[in-house]
């Protein structure tokens, strides 16, 4: 979080208040947020939460953890003990949308989760730390957290990198690294496919009965990451993420951003590349109901200082200056023609029909609006963005700036509401930024929140 933000600063005279005329309204107390809840878990080691999910009925919370941890947040215990001392190992829990908690079970180590129509979830993870020492492992769960299926592939990349989309029908679209040659399909039938150099990134498409569908792969001859990937209307997907080229000036290269379209038969409908000799990546995406596609581009100059950098693929051009870091927000239309850019913060993105919405969280004093005006971020937000590109406001909410809280993933439940999910650290966890104080749990653990927005 934090690429792109803008320092804040204050207007002296703008819109009605112009210079020399003053306008005062009465002062109005700020009131308190809504209260949420929160629910933690904790135990003997360290817990950690990798991955949020939600659904219209559950969310879907998957970590790591040593030692033994209690899962239930209630008075009563559920004891879940890692497998060996010497590693971490993964778990799942599982609450109703309401925070009643439901289960939890030992698992890999989830990395993305999506919740599926029918009340269940998809996962990819892994388990093993040591290169070519280690699996990738997909799977599908019901409603009430039992496995329904699972595949798994040879780990050989120095990190893990993963991500799930449900498509239309049900099932599921999962990406993750490789940089051996590996098959694809775990069944019978045999999908292998070679790299083009480091680490490359396969897709891969299953049924909702675990059947394989098809594979595709994209990379260069550098080390390549998938970064995200979303659900079209037609069944097909858009996929996200960066391309190495050794071959660029500089120490380390370069890395281009890069998105794709694919069929709902894994046919590459279209592939773009972009971003100089600079380091690019093509983050979060989200697609609406019409296929508009909104992307969040993440800028670095190679050397430091500033570049003027052509953010459109296709054969227009639209250049930004870029000084150091920064984060775009971004939309094109369903064949990748390039409509608008925008600096933005960043986090979690959600389409509607008119508009996108952006769920995060920031942990310094930054301005949220893009233009003039000056909208300070308090922690906890929900940013809508017009599909014209134009700032419509944020929702917010205080957060903790102690260093109790650390946020790990968030999601929105709808657009004034967040959950989101991290860490919490001992000796002090309060204030509560979700809700009324509570009695301190000891040692450190993992959270699960509903933040309401004002």
């Amino acid at each position: 979080m934090g690429f792109g933000a803008r320092a804040a600063s204050l207007v002296c005279c703008v819109g009605a208040l112009a210079c020399g005329q003053v306008t005062i309204e009465e002062q109005v107390a700020p009131s308190a947020p809504a209260e949420g809840w929160v629910r933690t878990w904790s135990g003997s080691g360290q817990t950690e939460l990798h991955a949020l999910a939600v659904g219209s009925e559950r969310v879907w919370v998957g970590g790591q953890f040593t030692g033994t941890t209690d899962f239930d947040p209630g008075p009563t215990a559920l004891e879940l003990v890692g497998a060996d001392a010497s590693e971490p190992s993964g778990y799942l829990s599982w609450f109703a949308v309401d925070g009643t908690w439901l289960g939890a079970r030992t698992s890999f180590i989830p990395e993305s989760i999506a919740a599926d129509p029918e009340g269940g979830a998809y996962l990819i993870g892994m388990q093993g730390s040591t290169l070519g020492n280690g699996e990738v492992f997909l799977q599908r769960v019901g409603a009430d957290g039992h496995e329904l299926w699972t595949h798994s592939w040879d780990w050989a990349a120095v990190f893990f990198s993963g991500a799930v989309t449900v498509v239309p029908d049900g099932g599921v679209v999962a990406s993750f690294k490789y940089h051996v040659p590996t098959d694809l399909d775990p069944g019978p039938a045999e999908w292998t496919v070679e790299t083009q150099g480091g680490e490359d990134v396969a897709i891969v498409a299953f049924a909702p009965d675990g059947g394989f569908r098809w594979g595709s792969t994209f990379g260069g001859p550098g080390d390549d990451s998938g970064g995200a990937s979303a659900s079209m209307p037609d069944g097909g997907v858009i996929v996200s993420g960066s391309v190495a080229d050794p071959s660029a000036p500089g120490s380390f290269g370069a890395d281009h951003a890069w998105l794709a379209r694919l069929d709902a038969h894994g046919a590459k409908l279209w592939s773009r590349e972009w971003g100089g000799d600079h380091h690019a990546s093509a983050g979060g995406v989200a697609v609406d109901q019409n296929g508009t596609i909104y992307l969040f581009q993440h800028l670095g100059i190679a050397e430091g200082g500033s570049a003027s950098i052509d953010l459109d693929p296709g054969p227009g051009t639209h250049f930004v200056t870029v000084y150091n870091n920064e984060l775009f927000l971004s939309r094109f239309d369903a064949e990748c023609g390039f409509r608008w850019a925008e600096p933005n913060l960043g986090g979690s993105l959600w389409a509607r029909a008119d508009s996108v919405m952006i769920a995060g969280w920031c942990g310094a004093f930054v301005d949220l609006d893009p233009g003039l005006a000056l909208d300070p971020c308090v922690g906890m937000f929900g940013m809508t963005v017009s599909a014209e590109g134009e700032y419509l406001g944020t929702k917010q909410r205080p957060a903790d700036s102690s260093g109790n809280w650390a946020y790990s993933a968030i999601g929105p439940r709808d657009a004034s509401t967040l959950f989101v999910a991290g860490q919490y650290f001992e000796p002090a966890k309060q204030p509560n930024p979700f809700g009324p104080p509570f009695a301190p749990v000891p040692g450190n653990g993992s959270f699960l929140a509903l933040a309401p927005l004002d």
